[in-house]
């Protein structure tokens, strides 16, 4: 063999045995990366964004055995609480191992709606029919139903509510004919009036603070020290541009981020306000993604938009609409 052919030949064989090598190192268990999950409302299941913020797609429905009615996803995306018509009771999920379901105990199915706590470790689901929020913990192994609320009000409907992380607080906001009322809760203490608005359609904990928007009146309320003066006070309104304020999400550094008409809020934990993001969409939702990403959007049909927390400032990226391929066939 000529030294030419002989050393390619060497070559081409050690390269080989690197290439072997390199793949018996890869673990079996390697997988693509998730940014999250949504639910699509359509088929009654739970589908997974494949990617990376700006590199991303809607993939195929995860398999639970039951359809999915209504989810919560807690904080880090890997678990979440699903109500399901077929189940007696509500069901706690593992989104990596959907053989891994659970029943938790002394929660019926006909819940009406489920928050999560900031943090993801406590959930709370709420009951029309009896009138009452199941504060639930121990997640995710050892499940347990921490506490129970009474949240039935003459002439009201409770709309919204929000916990805090130790599931020790609530703030519970009611639908009057005219106008909304705000109320806290306390094991200790029960139920306390805070204040009223034209109507109230979300609230989130900020650390020991709370924040409302009023879409009624386009204000953004700031709750100070919940439990303990609970006092409101005007942050910012519609000459700081908002406008049809909706949904409410607060990141690991407290900062807050509100849905207006076609842009997102960006606030500090006073209440101050930074920047303003434009979206070029209808928010519906601010649902925590995996990467510090926030979900703006919830049509499926539709490009799935999605905030980019971790640029400064922050960007506006989306997820491409659910194909006709991906869709069940009628």
């Amino acid at each position: 063999m000529r030294p030419a052919l002989k050393s390619l030949f060497l070559w081409i064989v050690l390269l080989v045995c690197m290439t072997a090598t390199l793949a018996g190192q890869i673990p079996a268990s390697f997988r693509v990366p998730v940014l999250g999950y949504v639910l699509d409302r359509e088929i009654h299941a739970i589908r997974p964004v494949v990617g990376i913020p700006g590199n991303s797609r809607i993939g195929s429905p995860i398999d639970f055995g039951v359809p999915v009615s209504d989810v919560a996803f807690l904080g880090d995306q890997q678990y979440a609480v699903v109500v399901s018509p077929q189940e007696a009771e509500a069901l706690f999920v593992d989104l990596e191992d959907p053989a891994h379901v659970q029943h938790i105990a002394g929660v019926s199915s006909s819940i009406s709606s489920i928050r999560a706590s900031a943090d993801g470790t406590k959930a709370a689901l709420y009951d029309s029919h009896s009138g009452q929020i199941f504060v639930v913990g121990g997640i995710p192994t050892a499940l347990t139903v921490l506490r129970t609320i009474d949240v039935s009000l003459e002439g009201t409907g409770l709309t919204r509510f929000a916990i805090t992380n130790d599931g020790m607080s609530a703030l519970l906001a009611y639908r009057g004919e005219e106008s909304d009322t705000l109320y806290t809760w306390e094991p200790t203490t029960g139920r306390r009036f805070v204040t009223g608005a034209a109507r109230i359609a979300d609230i989130a904990f900020v650390g020991a603070d709370a924040v409302v928007t009023d879409s009624g009146s386009d204000q953004v309320l700031l709750i100070r020290g919940v439990r303990d003066q609970a006092a409101p006070a005007l942050v910012a309104d519609f000459r700081d541009g908002v406008n049809q304020p909706g949904a409410i999400a607060v990141s690991s550094r407290n900062e807050i981020y509100i849905g207006v008409a076609e842009a997102v809020l960006v606030m500090d934990a006073t209440g101050h306000l930074l920047r303003r993001v434009p979206c070029g969409c209808t928010i519906t939702t601010m649902t925590p993604l995996r990467d510090a990403a926030l979900q703006l959007t919830d049509q499926l049909d539709r490009p799935l938009w999605v905030l980019d927390t971790r640029t400064d400032p922050e960007r506006i990226l989306f997820v491409p609409a659910l194909s006709a391929e991906m869709r069940p066939a009628p």
